[in-house]
């Protein structure tokens, strides 16, 4: 007697799309940089291996940089010094910070060139290309530590401008191209709330002519 065929019934099991979440990049930088890590820093100047692992994770950000809303109530405005730059120069860039609110504004205070190393961390200067932060080298410029003394109040209506920013990225390794720059302001460091982004600045990045002379 030939053995009856067994027939494997299949389930058709119905597959969900990928539910897309929407990332507040305040939120993940709040988990990524735990605030005791920037408090750590900037009170002691002391960096310990819990800062260091909270600073590796706050790198995995930046690739969301440019999801932070641009700055209200204290614009933040970002111009370049030129057009263009040619392959091998830094472009350099200034920023104005202006109170349109109807109340004085605690800010870091880096009027005349203070303080360098906040301008690095606090005015971070970021460089986008199709909508995507381009990277390249930067040196490490961690931020000493802060008192009061690095603090001022902006009045109402009142503009300073910053030129010449300091940055570390070495954006003069740039290829030939077009890029828009901007800086994440970061009004409190003792609030990751507070960070938010500048207007862009558009500038060309152009090969060396050949002809010396």
């Amino acid at each position: 007697m030939a053995p009856r065929a067994t027939h494997t019934r299949q389930r058709n099991k119905s597959v969900a799309a990928p539910t897309q979440v929407r990332r507040d990049p305040v939120k993940t930088f709040r988990s990524a940089f735990p605030l005791a890590a920037l408090f750590a820093v900037a009170t002691t100047g002391l960096v310990t291996g819990d800062t260091l692992l909270a600073l590796g994770a706050a790198g995995a950000i930046q690739r969301d940089v440019i999801l932070f809303p641009v700055c209200k109530g204290i614009s933040v405005t970002l111009t370049s010094e030129a057009s263009t730059a040619r392959c091998g120069e830094k472009p350099q860039f200034s920023v104005a910070v202006s109170n349109a609110t109807d109340r004085p504004v605690r800010i870091l205070d880096v009027r005349n060139g203070r303080r360098a190393d906040l301008q690095d961390t606090y005015f971070e200067l970021f460089v986008v290309q199709q909508r995507t932060t381009v990277g390249v080298p930067a040196a490490i410029s961690d931020p000493g530590p802060l008192s009061e003394a690095d603090f001022f109040e902006l009045r109402p209506g009142a503009r300073i401008e910053i030129p010449r920013i300091s940055y570390t990225r070495a954006l003069e390794q740039l290829r030939p191209g077009r890029y828009e720059a901007f800086v994440l302001f970061w009004r409190d460091p003792m609030d990751a709330a507070t960070r938010c982004r500048s207007t862009s600045a558009t500038f060309n990045v152009q090969r060396k002519s050949s002809n010396l002379r």
